[in-house]
């Protein structure tokens, strides 16, 4: 493959976080990971939130200013998304491909069964079976 061959390529630059769970020192870092490392999306996969108040992480979110993208983890409440969704610039994926430029992202929001009660607990055959329809 010669030079002439790759113009068709594009980059896109990924920042990837997991597990903010709400604190505000989490959430501030990203702030200044995103100022220097110059992302063209950030990917939130799951928990978000810390069961409860999202507000101040809904403050943090608003003021990124560069697309988020999202799942739901064991610790981000169903009622949560619906604020998400008015208030940031966050989008939650699901098993329907989401462009951003030219890539298409897809997301299964909950977590796999686990060793204590979660309330969104799904199995992983079922997961990938609404991927792959």
């Amino acid at each position: 493959m010669n030079c002439e061959d790759t113009q068709w390529l594009s980059i896109m630059r990924i920042y990837a976080v997991a597990d903010l769970h709400g604190k505000t020192k989490n959430i501030t870092g990203l702030s200044s990971i995103i100022d220097e490392e110059k992302p063209d999306v950030l990917v939130i996969a799951g928990d978000i939130f810390n069961y409860r108040m999202p507000e101040t992480v809904i403050q943090h979110l608003q003021k990124l200013h560069l697309p988020i993208l999202g799942v739901r983890g064991n610790s981000d409440l169903f009622w949560n998304r619906h604020k998400l969704a008015a208030k940031t610039p966050v989008t939650l994926l699901s098993d329907r491909p989401f462009p951003i430029e030219d890539y298409f992202f897809l997301g299964l929001n909950g977590t796999l069964p686990l060793p204590f009660a979660s309330r969104i607990a799904l199995f992983e055959s079922g997961m990938l079976a609404s991927v792959q329809q």
